[in-house]
């Protein structure tokens, strides 16, 4: 999911962005929160979920602001993960 998540990031920010942002230089995670907190959202840091299951909350929160609803609606009535969703970005 993190290599995934960079290559999202490259495809949808700009470099200088991305340089403001600590990419290839802090964890994936850590620009993820960067970022959504850069956005005016609140990332999920709840320490009782486990590294993984923040970094999937964190990438929904991403996701929901930077994919068309109309494309999040069809994604979710799928019912299809968000690791799916990614792949499908990136490629």
């Amino acid at each position: 999911m993190r290599f995934l998540l960079a290559i999202l990031l490259k495809k949808i920010s700009a470099p200088e962005r991305l340089q403001e942002l600590g990419f290839d230089k802090k964890l994936i995670d850590d620009v993820l929160v960067k970022s959504i907190k850069n956005s005016g959202r609140e990332p999920c840091t709840n320490s009782e979920l486990t590294v993984g299951e923040r970094l999937r909350k964190n990438v929904a929160i991403l996701l929901e602001w930077t994919v068309p609803k109309s494309y999040m609606e069809k994604f979710k009535h799928e019912r299809r993960s968000t690791e799916e969703l990614l792949e499908e970005l990136t490629s």
